[in-house]
């Protein structure tokens, strides 16, 4: 049994979730009272929380996972025009960065990250995949 920070009733440990970064440890406010501030919080649009949409959640996440600056977002941002910088598909993007350097290079879509990760950022071996398409075309 918890008792719920907003309801202040005793409910059993199901009716709350767990949190996310900390596993392990439960909300502190039950799954019934967590949707009531949430749906209010979209019905009233509290602090934009309707409007921001994919962009604004785009921008959060680049920023808390990759400890962005704006600047440096709205760059990678009108570099590429919103689409992979390798191939332009147009799909949710990821920050490249090299892990040598820890720089940001620019935003590609899950597969070609995948590509420059899997060759280990080497242009040696991506010319030599390059060569290998070539010769067995």
């Amino acid at each position: 049994m918890k008792q719920c920070t907003k309801c202040k009733e005793f409910k059993p440990l199901d009716s709350f979730s767990f949190k996310n970064k900390t596993k392990g440890q439960m909300q502190s406010r039950c799954k019934f009272c967590f949707n009531k501030v949430q749906k209010e919080r979209w019905n009233n649009n509290i602090n934009g929380f309707r409007d921001k949409g994919r962009a604004a959640s785009r921008n959060y996440n680049y920023r808390n996972r990759y400890n962005m600056p704006e600047e440096v977002i709205q760059q990678l941002l009108s570099n590429g025009e919103g689409n992979c910088e390798i191939c332009g598909d147009h799909t949710k993007l990821f920050v490249d960065h090299s892990h040598t350097t820890q720089k940001y290079r620019g935003l590609l879509c899950r597969s070609c990250n995948l590509v420059l990760g899997h060759a280990r950022d080497s242009i040696k071996i991506l010319l030599a995949a390059t060569t290998y398409l070539e010769n067995t075309e």
